[in-house]
């Protein structure tokens, strides 16, 4: 039986033919090709405050609940940050004296620090509302044509104040005037200083007054220290003050005829080294609850932050 052989010149043709083919299929499963990516992101500011609730429990009149420092401010929106700032509610009326806890509003008791800067704590708008039971305390010695009367109260310490106004309507009373500040804190195994006939600052608008709530004034007195830091709103009617520091004063809900200077700041203020999307900044929380404060559960503040 004769079996045929290829002679080399077929067996050269079917290895070239075979390498060709082995080629070619890695040639195609190898290939690659591009597909240019274009994405548009919207010009948005948002922010992000966590945690969303923060409690403390069984602090007790004139003291300070221990300080929060989980708080965060992130950047998940598309534009830089270049100003912060804070703002908290506060009871509608005056809730010394009711005996009722649900009428005081925890936001009140809130004081705020910028923790990237230590910046100190400090509430962002603490309203005291004109007082008759100090008005009651028969050993303050008041000045003439006295308006209003109230206590800046900071946990331990209650500074006694009194306005003078000398507006030329009920409506406008303290569009100008004098507030009286007391140098020495009162509290209840100091009496403090009981008169408020010096130590005082005077303001006149410098808009008209039915144009706005009221008027933002730096604090120039040197003393009491502990208040020398804030700028103090003054409602044109009269009926209550607030130590102002981390608010805006000229929005929502106030409309100031603002005239600080310095005393006045947002939370956060950098214009250099704004906060980058996708940064966070932190923030420390303390309450401080002043004497006078009925027992029980006070109502749920607000702590609102506005980022721009």
């Amino acid at each position: 039986m004769r079996v045929m052989m290829p002679d080399s010149k077929h067996l050269y043709l079917l290895g070239s033919l075979t390498l060709t083919l082995l080629v070619a299929f890695a040639l195609v499963r190898g290939a690659t090709d591009t597909v240019t990516v274009n994405v548009s992101v919207a010009s948005q500011t948002l922010i992000d405050v966590t945690p969303n609730s923060v409690s403390w429990s069984n602090v007790a009149p004139g003291s300070t609940g221990s300080v929060v420092r989980n708080v965060s401010i992130e950047n998940v929106g598309s534009n830089n940050i270049t100003t912060i700032y804070a703002y908290t509610t506060y009871p509608a009326s005056n809730p010394f004296g009711t005996g009722a806890s649900s009428n005081y509003d925890a936001g009140n008791f809130l004081l705020i620090q910028n923790n990237a800067t230590e910046s100190g704590f400090f509430f962002a708008n603490r309203v005291e509302y004109n007082d008759t039971n100090t008005w009651n305390l028969r050993y303050l010695k008041l000045p003439s044509g006295a308006d209003a009367v109230g206590r800046f109260r900071i946990g331990h310490n209650e500074y006694f104040w009194a306005l003078v106004g000398s507006g030329d309507s009920l409506q406008e009373l303290c569009s100008n005037g004098t507030i009286y500040i007391g140098t020495e804190p009162h509290n209840y195994t100091n009496l403090g200083d009981i008169d408020l006939t010096d130590n005082s600052i005077t303001w006149t608008h410098s808009v008209d007054p039915a144009t706005t709530d009221g008027v933002l004034i730096d604090n120039t007195l040197t003393t009491p220290a502990e208040l020398a830091d804030y700028a103090i709103y003054i409602d044109d009617g009269c009926e209550f003050v607030a130590l102002f520091k981390w608010a805006n004063p000229s929005g929502n809900p106030w409309n100031a005829d603002d005239k600080s200077n310095t005393d006045q700041q947002p939370l956060f203020l950098n214009t250099a080294d704004p906060l980058a999307p996708g940064e966070t900044l932190p923030i420390d929380l303390v309450v401080k609850v002043p004497y006078g404060v009925a027992a029980g559960s006070v109502t749920s503040g607000t702590l609102t932050i506005l980022a721009e």
